[in-house]
């Protein structure tokens, strides 16, 4: 679980979305598993990182064929 103060835009950091977080671990939240009882740690972050949503890939090979010289980047 993490905790950050201040305001974060719900429709940003919606269901689904990444996130990376650097911060202190505060402690834990009381929490389930299923059925079994677990102790969720908690963090205190520091500085949040919301990864950009990727335009989704169609299926299949990344192959390429191709006749000449040529360099790609990605």
């Amino acid at each position: 679980m993490i905790v950050r103060s201040g305001y974060l835009e719900s429709a940003d950091y919606r269901t689904g979305r990444l996130v990376s977080a650097v911060g202190t671990v505060t402690g834990t939240q009381a929490g389930k598993v299923g059925e079994a009882s677990y102790a969720y740690p908690v963090l205190r972050a520091d500085e949040l990182y919301l990864w950009p949503i990727e335009a989704p890939r169609p299926p299949g090979s990344n192959v390429q064929f191709g006749i000449g010289v040529g360099i790609i980047f990605r």
